[in-house]
């Protein structure tokens, strides 16, 4: 009572009521899909392929997911890039408004806050309506966050642009083109996603030196629109790319994994301990070594070295991860290394310029990798249609450490007039999520 039938690489099973259970599958033409209702044609696709709206056959693993790889790459580099590269602006700001660096930090603790919260909402928007049109308007208000900030008289009115315009349009530019790049890819999911994150490393150091270099050139408020402007053209370059592979579903999009005990809340709890930690150093690395009288430029350069070789580490750990799909395992693992090297490198010996660099480069590299194969394990253990729907959540889990972390440790710095104390709960704090992420499941099963 069936026909195969092969149009445009796509198999159809056509259930034909006039065929006897005895007959043939004849032959048929796309002519004679004209008068078939909906109930007498149902699509069948192979199990590992998904269709795109559209007449072509899209597989995974592709070379139609390279374009999407360089979008999300472009979008990282405009988007999360000011988040990490926020710590050059610290010093300008306090001499400005005669303010602590506490009360600095809570700016971008605010942006961190406010980006993490909304992540989940965009994600869900680009899930169900689309990445591209959700992704193209997200940057469109980060522009004109920026550049409000720049002709800001008081401090909270840069608090309120960060917060309310910069933090949540930075989410919906990033959390889509996360999503849409985890549809195109199975085998190679990790390294795709490494690439496309590792835009946040080319940001963090263009943003760290060139944005130091225009603060002294030009004064802060000039270097923030003249970044504005390279931020828009990155992000909407980006977002005009980004091609999604599966058909929007708003039937499919669902929150039912938040109902029951499994391995998104124990991502979820390591994700909220280690938060704390996290930002401490893209924060308060320039300050600290500016402390130890090293100048701005030097300083600044630590923050570069921090986000290059966060783009190493997301290249190298995803093509591990693909190779040995020890996803998992990789995860865990780099959370008690971040614990050793904040202990040692910064703790014990980071009064000196070449425990500074080390420094730098391995909590980059760690924190790079750590960070691409979360998305990675998500998509893993709940589908590529919600991809973007699941870790747009998950970042909800970072909005209490984004906000108190750097803050704390600018309160500490406050206090005893050195960052001794929060470098020790930075140490602390990475290793307590190395302990909860222990409870993840080591087999962490493809969903394709």
């Amino acid at each position: 009572k069936s026909q195969d039938l092969r149009v445009s690489g796509v198999s159809f099973l056509v259930h034909n009521s006039l065929m006897d259970s005895h007959s043939k599958p004849t032959s048929a033409s796309p002519e004679d899909f004209t008068n078939t209702t909906d109930t007498e044609l149902k699509v069948i696709f192979p199990k590992d392929d998904l269709l795109e709206p559209c007449t072509d056959f899209l597989p995974p693993d592709s070379k139609h997911g390279i374009q999407c790889v360089i979008a999300m790459f472009l979008i990282h580099i405009a988007t999360a890039s000011m988040g990490y590269s926020y710590g050059i602006l610290i010093i300008p700001l306090t001499q400005e408004f005669n303010v602590g660096r506490a009360d600095v930090t809570w700016i971008g603790a605010g942006f961190s806050a406010t980006m993490c919260l909304s992540a989940g909402l965009f994600g869900w928007l680009g899930d169900t309506y689309g990445f591209r049109r959700v992704a193209m308007a997200s940057s469109c208000v980060l522009f004109l966050g920026m550049i409000l900030s720049s002709f800001s008289t008081h401090l909270w009115q840069i608090a309120f642009c960060f917060s309310l315009l910069v933090g949540p349009a930075t989410a919906g530019a990033f959390i889509p083109s996360t999503g849409c790049t985890g549809q195109w890819f199975v085998k190679y999911r990790a390294i795709a996603i490494g690439i496309g994150l590792s835009g946040i490393g080319i940001g963090s150091f263009l943003f760290a030196n060139v944005g130091a270099w225009l603060i002294i050139l030009l004064g802060w408020r000039r270097a923030l629109q003249i970044l504005a402007v390279f931020c828009f053209i990155f992000s909407m370059t980006g977002s005009i790319m980004l091609r999604r592979r599966l058909p929007p579903n708003k039937n499919s999009i669902n929150f039912d994994f938040l109902k029951k005990l499994g391995p998104f809340w124990t991502m979820y709890c390591t994700n909220f301990i280690f938060q704390f930690a996290l930002i401490i150093p893209f924060a308060h690395l320039t300050p600290y070594s500016e402390d130890l009288g090293n100048s701005t430029a030097y300083a600044a350069w630590l923050v570069s070295l921090l986000g290059i070789s966060s783009l190493i580490g997301r290249v190298v750990i995803g093509l591990v991860a693909d190779f040995t799909k020890t996803y998992v395992r990789l995860y865990q693992g780099l959370m008690f290394t971040l614990s050793v090297i904040v202990l040692v490198l910064w703790y014990w010996l980071g009064q000196s310029w070449a425990a500074q660099n080390v420094f730098a480069f391995c909590y980059g590299f760690c924190t790079g990798s750590n960070s691409s194969l979360t998305p990675v394990i998500l998509c893993n253990f709940y589908g590529p249609e919600r991809m973007a729907t699941v870790n747009g959540v998950i970042f909800s889990s970072f909005v209490v450490g984004n906000l108190l972390g750097p803050v704390i440790a600018g309160y500490i710095f406050d206090l005893n007039g050195n960052y001794q104390s929060a470098i020790l709960m930075c140490s602390a704090v990475w290793f307590c999520a190395f302990i909860v992420s222990m409870f993840l499941p080591s087999k962490n099963t493809l969903v394709l």
